[in-house]
């Protein structure tokens, strides 16, 4: 069984580009392109029910990354020629051919994570697979697919005819929707003025041609992005543990690729909505 949430895919973390190609879209979907969830806690001594793989080393074996990066290099070039004529209808033409690539490799390499997934879980034995997971309970341990993951990639692997787990253990995943928890996060206020902010700055150095100025606003906005990131990510973290203890959760993550079908899924999302938000009047008040 396969869960997703086309919203908040991970996996446009290996996508990231500069900014100059990135300031035409959403701030969530910037900030979800580089979201990385904390590392947990792992019992070793747990059965290994859930199964990790690292998405960037997996994404290299997929024929689109190539594509994309051949497709990114060709988009700065374009988009170098355009600032200094101060084309501004070039720059989003070339920013939207960009984004139209970049939405295609995505999707096609999600697309084949859902294929191989169901057949790579079975023959490692896991119940559960994600890229990320934001909480195991003790009583859970993991197991890396990556490899799996990837030879898969050229060769389905054949599906395994044991059970799927040795252990009987009672398993509920809880997934939440990052992009509607950033909402209620006080950094998507500030990230959405940097990114205005940064916006006019662009497009007054690209009128003047000054390529060491928009490089300097480029990396300001980074600073400024990757700080907001890691307070929301440190708040997600937080959080978690005693959302999902109180859920009756065992493990929890962002997006989930693959659950067994005796594996239980809750909705976190309002939970992490409303932990944040007396977080920030607790806050708040102690100002």
């Amino acid at each position: 069984m396969i869960r997703q949430n086309a919203r908040t895919t991970i996996f446009a973390s290996v996508l990231a580009v500069g900014l100059a190609l990135l300031l035409a879209g959403p701030v969530q979907a910037q900030l979800l392109d580089q979201y990385d969830a904390k590392p947990v806690e792992r019992n070793p001594d747990a059965p290994a029910l859930v199964g990790t793989f690292d998405a960037q080393q997996v994404f290299q074996a997929h024929p689109g990354q190539q594509e994309l990066m051949e497709a990114m290099q060709s988009a700065q070039m374009q988009l170098q020629q355009a600032q200094q004529t101060g084309d501004q209808m070039k720059m989003q033409q070339i920013q939207q051919e960009f984004q139209n690539t970049r939405n295609r490799v995505t999707s096609d390499f999600e697309s084949k994570l859902t294929e191989i997934m169901p057949a790579v879980a079975k023959a490692n034995g896991v119940k559960i697979a994600a890229a990320e997971v934001a909480y195991l309970g003790d009583e859970v341990g993991t197991t890396d697919l990556t490899a799996d993951v990837i030879s898969a990639f050229e060769s389905l692997p054949e599906g395994s005819s044991a059970d799927e787990s040795g252990e009987d253990v009672s398993l509920t995943v809880g997934t939440y929707d990052a992009e509607t928890v950033f909402q209620s996060h006080p950094a998507q206020s500030e990230l959405s003025s940097a990114m205005q902010s940064a916006q006019m700055k662009m497009q007054q150095a690209q009128q003047t041609g000054n390529q060491q100025q928009m490089q300097q606003i480029q990396m300001e906005h980074q600073q400024t992005r990757g700080r907001l990131i890691g307070e929301f990510e440190d708040d997600i973290a937080a959080a978690i543990p005693d959302i999902a203890k109180s859920a009756g959760v065992n493990v929890a993550a962002m997006q989930v690729m693959y659950t067994a079908d005796d594996v239980e899924t809750k909705d976190i999302t309002s939970d992490l909505v409303a932990a944040i938000g007396e977080g920030d009047a607790e806050g708040a008040e102690g100002e």
